[in-house]
């Protein structure tokens, strides 16, 4: 048989054609003609409008491929370019097995409208060939090419917000899936963040079960995973959270939070969401128990309002907050933590809710039984009730407003407290000043009710309008506490009695010895801050003294003194007046101070100044009676060195006092520099001789003089000439006395020309 008539000849010439043809066929055929067909048989696979404004054309090798430009499926969806790739064995087998589609440009636009209705729900075809054709479709992967999906929500009238998707891939068996989209840096209000969604396979009788994890996109930050169902506008399923998470599981200790897993059952729809069976618990499976539960609703309306009840047993702020949070504590507090939350808010939204917590810690203070109800938006806080159980069995409830600000967060509103242990309440708020404090405060612990308006920012602490009842007796006052700077104190009280003895029994020394706190430390100038303080008392009980109608006012500080006032009305008959005014200049400081002092038995306002101890008189007491007094004290600046002078002029009972000198040195009462001298003169010699101290046997009428002449101090001691005429007798020292030593030395002369008077006086036989 000849070549040109056997069989295979013709078969490899016909194969050859085709081949040939379908290389060419692209070429010669107007595949744009057959676009009215795709287009009506888009519709009737999805039952909207689909379009192709752009051309059309197929090739078949070396692989089947079709290409659509500007392709649009009503208001869904709009499309650049649609390639797809299909398997030439599947057309053979009468299936069309899609190797690849690959979308450039995809925009999909899901839309509600203003009654509620969405533009995402769509259903099979009817039409037995379309629903057998898509039964027959197999899908390997669809490559989508910076994808762009809008959300658009006219109900809510909230505009759109878009979702970008750079790079993405959707892969599933056939059209009904289950699908499988993974999206690397997807965009959305400014975050950059991994996506993947897992779906089951749609049915049209059933919900549609499907599964969303989001992360950031460099790995760090909050991980979301959701796992539940969809039907219709409903979603319901369990959601959970890992706050703080880095990649490769690594935790992130660094940020706001601590690692934390939030658990939680969820139904959501468009217009509302419903979280039950809150925990939230440590990432750490080693930690073990829930640390939080609870529950919360939220609207979506043209607001987003959310309403939050949580409850725990425990919580330890310093655990729970990040490197950031705990940054922000230990540099602006409680309020730059809670600014700084508030900022992160966003607009139109409102919080509300309630947190019960039975032990808080943080800042290394402790809470019980903390009840928090409260209000927020990004403009502020409102608390309505703010409860706890402090130390010294108190308790405290606030409620006000909390405001942020470019110039400092500020919170305002009233406070009432209740306290049965004042005093451990006090050494809890005031923990530097427990250890001087603890050493006097040694009777009453104190039982106090306090109402008052509390004002707070990062530099001042204030309370106002003030009305308390501190152990049954009722007093009104304000405080004042600011940070900046020195730092200053602004205490006001204004009360029918207040009982000092009943809180410090054993009184409080004008001046500080041993470490134990004296009244010239509180109220003179020191590094510590500055202090005014204002009193008025129609009976102040002190040191067992009780004193009528006493009038403090007094500033002191780094600018001097300000002794507006200090009237006493009646201490045992007696009375002080003084005020004056002592001033930094620039050059340092200059002022007086005027005091005057009238007393029937002068013993008693001198305990209450602590200038005697309580419960004894010492013996120099018995030397003195009726007294009048009258003193001025100078402030001068001297070799830019404050130098402080004093002159005092008056009598006590049979003794006339004159003395004059000056003050310098240290700020420490025991090392003050003082240099002076001093007059005494008495009718009897026995007065004078209580005045130092002793005891005389007899009695001696005769006239005494005492000139003294030092300088020195307690610590280092003094270089002093005494002059000394008593009994007929002349006395003479010339050395140093005190100091740390207790030493004496120096000169010593006795002359007398009759002895036996002041051996008399000595108890000693002549």
């Amino acid at each position: 048989m000849k070549v040109w008539k056997s069989p295979v000849l013709y078969l490899g010439v016909m194969l050859l054609a085709a081949v040939i043809a379908a290389l060419f066929a692209p070429l010669v055929v107007d595949w744009n003609s057959y676009r009215a067909g795709l287009e009506t048989y888009g519709r009737k696979l999805t039952g909207r409008e689909v379009t192709i404004a752009g051309p059309i054309s197929i090739r078949l090798f070396p692989w089947p491929s079709l290409t659509a430009d500007d392709v649009r499926m009503a208001r869904f969806a709009s499309a650049g370019r649609v390639t797809a790739r299909v398997q030439l064995a599947g057309l053979l087998n009468g299936t069309i097995d899609v190797e690849s589609i690959e979308i450039d440009k995809l925009t999909v636009a899901l839309e509600r409208t203003a009654d509620g209705k969405g533009n995402w729900n769509f259903s099979l075809p009817d039409e037995p060939a379309a629903a057998q054709l898509l039964d027959r479709v197999k899908l390997d992967q669809i490559t989508l090419n910076d994808a762009t999906v809008r959300f658009i929500d006219h109900r809510r009238g909230k505009g759109e917000v878009e979702l970008k998707l750079p790079s993405a891939r959707l892969a599933s068996p056939g059209i009904a899936g289950p699908w499988r989209l993974t999206a690397s840096g997807a965009q959305y209000g400014g975050q950059n963040f991994d996506l993947s969604l897992n779906t089951g396979i749609w049915a049209a009788d059933g919900p549609f079960r499907f599964s969303l994890h989001l992360a950031d996109a460099d790995g760090s930050g909050p991980v979301f995973n959701f796992d539940g169902t969809g039907e219709g506008d409903r979603v319901a399923g369990d959601v959970q959270i890992e706050t703080a998470v880095q990649g490769e599981g690594k935790t992130d200790f660094e940020g706001r939070l601590r690692p934390l897993l939030i658990r939680s059952k969820v139904v959501a729809t468009f217009d509302a969401l419903a979280f039950d069976a809150i925990e939230i618990s440590s990432l750490d499976p080693e930690d073990g128990g829930s640390l939080m539960s609870g529950s919360a609703k939220v609207a979506l309306g043209s607001e987003v309002s959310a309403a939050v009840d949580l409850a725990a047993p425990k919580i330890d702020l310093g655990e729970w907050a990040g490197a950031q949070v705990n940054d922000v504590l230990r540099q602006g507090g409680t309020l730059a933590v809670a600014d700084s939350l508030l900022a992160a808010l966003p607009k139109g939204v409102k919080v509300s809710g309630s947190l019960k917590v039975t032990s808080l810690t943080g800042g290394g203070e402790t809470l019980e039984n903390v009840a928090l109800r409260m209000e927020a938006n990004r403009d502020a806080i409102r608390v309505r009730e703010l409860s706890a159980t402090l130390p010294g069995r108190s308790r405290a409830l606030f409620d006000g407003v909390f405001f942020p600000g470019k110039a400092g967060a500020e919170l305002a509103g009233n406070l009432a407290l209740e306290s049965n242990d004042l005093r451990q309440l006090t050494f809890w708020l005031w923990p530097e000043g427990k250890e001087e404090t603890e050493k006097i405060w040694t009777g009453s612990r104190g039982r106090l009710k306090l109402q008052t308006e509390l004002n707070l920012t990062d530099q001042r602490f204030r309370l106002s309008k003030t009305q308390y009842e501190l152990d049954g007796v009722p007093g009104s006052g304000e405080l004042s506490v600011t940070a900046g700077g020195r730092g200053a104190v602004d205490l006001r009280i204004n009360t029918r009695k207040l009982d000092i003895d009943n809180l410090m029994p054993g009184g409080i020394a004008a001046v500080s010895f041993g470490g134990n706190a004296g009244l010239a430390k509180f109220l003179l100038p020191h590094g510590t801050g500055d202090l005014h303080l204002t009193l008025k008392a129609d009976q102040l009980l002190l040191n067992g003294v009780e004193a009528d109608t006493v009038t403090v006012d007094i500033l002191s500080g780094a600018s001097g003194i300000d002794l507006k006032t200090i009237e006493i009305g009646s201490v045992g008959g007696a009375s002080l007046n003084a005020s004056g005014l002592v001033l930094d200049t620039g050059a340092g400081p200059d002022g007086s101070i005027g005091i005057d002092v009238k007393a029937e038995d002068p013993r008693g306002l001198l305990r209450l100044l602590g200038l005697i101890p309580i419960g004894s008189d010492p013996v120099w007491t018995g030397g003195l009676g009726a007294t009048a007094l009258k003193g001025t004290v100078t402030v001068k600046t001297r070799d830019e060195k404050p130098v402080t002078g004093f002159d005092l002029t008056g009598s006590s009972g049979d003794l006339t006092i004159s003395a004059s000198g000056s003050l310098s040195g240290s700020t420490a009462f025991e090392s003050v520099h003082l240099s002076g001298s001093a007059e005494l003169k008495a009718q009897s010699s026995s007065s004078l001789a209580r005045l130092a101290g002793l005891l005389p046997i007899t009695t001696d009428q005769s006239p005494a003089r005492a000139i003294v002449t030092g300088s020195g101090s307690l610590t280092e001691g003094f270089l002093a000439d005494v002059k000394l005429e008593a009994y007929g007798a002349r006395l003479g020292f010339n050395g140093t006395l005190g100091g740390t030593a207790a030493a004496t030395n120096g000169k010593l002369s006795l002359r007398s020309t009759d002895i036996s008077r002041l051996f008399a006086a000595m108890g000693v036989p002549s």
